[in-house]
């Protein structure tokens, strides 16, 4: 590791922390009754009246996740003309996942149903909503289990056909009217008990649910057909083998630096020797799109305090994330327990490297490294003020790797790649980095 001969100091910063924590948790305000908000009206109520109840770190990491694996598999599997389509039907609005001929609806979850109807009838209403404002009476429900640790990742998809869909739209307007009903009087007592009574539910110190009634299913289990689609399956499975897992970004970049025996056999050398399943495709996919939600939940809770930079160097390009005026890297990191700050550098010194450049390309002597723990609970984040000294030294390097990567072809002239980074390797059989 080139910067620990520049590093000068580590500090861990909680009042920055306790703002980032606040910050994922801000909330955009409610303007409209949304398909969601039908499904379990009663969490919903609660959720409007009691928009400074905040959902826990440990629950905000499934919802980021969600949503970042939503966008990156939604953006490969289709394209932007059919991705994310609102509907609207009398007042009542949804967002389809990918809507070209049938609504797609994309979910997220710890295991696959056995009993799709009866273990996750909200995902059957919601689409079912989806279908009936789009006047199709065809949906298709993608199921993506998450990977965790040596469980695999799974997708599944099943088809969808909905018997009556006027009916539908007569009790989405029927709990329209009773969650306005709500709303209007601040009475929830004519709300169906939700899904989530009894499961960790955020609202369960004020809501209703152990004395209300179980209410009448939007859609009913002989009104709809369900069928596992294995022809979509492997459609969409072909479109994830057909991306590439790590992607070669035509301009330099710090990452092609910090790694740079991996970006010059991106340029010259056509056998992948470890190229990922579909498993691995899915798990890299979560866990992109879960670094690229948690940074825009930050840059939404944080406003004018989050802002981007421009950085270059010769042919390098980078565009710097700024929090509070200061640069900042934000890493995911498996373990189990935290690493004390001491051995962080020898642990990731990838993180310290960029960090390194980061700081001398934008003239800050400070920078700052955002840890996420996935698997810990509760406590999650982790953030640590790093000071750099020698920015000369610093942007040496820089140049030094500029060129080398610009013009070697011999990958074993550079740096190796951290052990931590050696399963993910797309050229491990080759790269030579696990050699002594």
């Amino acid at each position: 590791m080139f910067s620990e001969n520049i590093l000068r100091s580590i500090d861990a910063n909680r009042t920055i922390k306790d703002k980032i924590v606040q910050s994922i948790s801000s909330g955009r305000s409610r303007l409209h009754i949304s398909v969601t908000d039908l499904i379990n009206p009663m969490q919903s109520y609660y959720r409007w009246i009691h928009p400074e109840i905040k959902p826990p770190i440990d629950k905000l990491h499934y919802i980021l996740s969600g949503t970042g694996f939503h966008e990156i598999f939604s953006d490969i599997v289709s394209t932007e003309e059919y991705v994310e389509q609102l509907l609207e039907y009398k007042g009542i609005v949804g967002k389809v996942d990918i809507f070209e001929n049938i609504p797609i609806e994309l979910k997220t979850t710890g295991s696959i149903p056995k009993d799709l109807y009866k273990e996750k009838l909200s995902y059957i209403e919601q689409l079912g909503m989806y279908c009936a404002m789009a006047d199709c009476d065809k949906g298709q429900l993608i199921i993506y289990k998450r990977g965790n640790g040596r469980k695999k990742a799974i997708l599944e998809v099943f088809d969808i056909t909905y018997f009556n869909i006027e009916k539908i739209k007569t009790n989405m307007l029927e709990r329209k009217a009773t969650f306005q009903d709500a709303l209007a009087n601040k009475n929830p007592d004519n709300l169906p008990k939700c899904e989530w009574y009894k499961k960790r539910c955020d609202y369960s110190k004020h809501c209703n649910c152990s004395t209300a009634s179980l209410g009448e299913p939007i859609v009913n289990h002989d009104e709809i057909t369900i069928s596992s689609n294995e022809d979509a399956l492997a459609h969409f499975t072909s479109k994830l083998l057909g991306e590439k897992a790590f992607p070669v970004d035509e301009n330099l970049t710090l990452d092609n630096l910090i790694f740079p025996r991996n970006y010059v056999l991106s340029k010259t050398n056509n056998v992948i020797s470890n190229e990922p399943n579909v498993q691995a495709h899915m798990a890299i996919i979560e866990n992109t799109g879960f670094t690229q939600a948690l940074v825009n939940a930050i840059e939404f809770g944080s406003k004018e305090n989050f802002n981007s930079v421009e950085v270059s160097r010769g042919i390098l390009r980078e565009r710097v994330s700024m929090l509070y005026n200061i640069p900042f890297v934000i890493e995911t990191v498996e373990t189990d327990t935290m690493i004390g700050r001491k051995d962080l550098p020898s642990i990731f010194p990838h993180y310290f490297n960029k960090l390194a450049f980061i700081s001398a390309l934008t003239k800050s002597r400070k920078s700052r490294l955002i840890l996420y723990y996935q698997n810990i609970y509760k406590n999650k984040f982790m953030v640590y003020d790093v000071i750099f000294q020698n920015g000369n030294e610093i942007l040496q390097e820089l140049d030094k790797r500029i060129n080398a990567v610009t013009n070697t072809t011999d990958h074993t002239t550079l740096p190796k790649c951290p052990e931590s980074l050696f399963k993910y390797c797309q050229y491990l059989e080759v790269c030579e980095c696990s050699q002594n």
